[in-house]
């Protein structure tokens, strides 16, 4: 618990990812996710 309130998280998963167990990813942490999450998860989709 962070700052006495619970925190919601997003998590972007590659299509690739359950195909490749053993592949890795690079990880980006972004800050304020709620309201760049969906424009940089489509962003690294790509």
């Amino acid at each position: 618990m962070i700052l006495n309130s619970d925190r919601e998280i997003q998590i972007y998963l590659p299509n690739s990812y359950d195909l490749y167990k053993s592949a890795t990813y690079p990880v980006l942490y972004l800050l304020d996710g709620r309201t760049f999450f969906h424009s940089f998860s489509g962003t690294v989709a790509q």
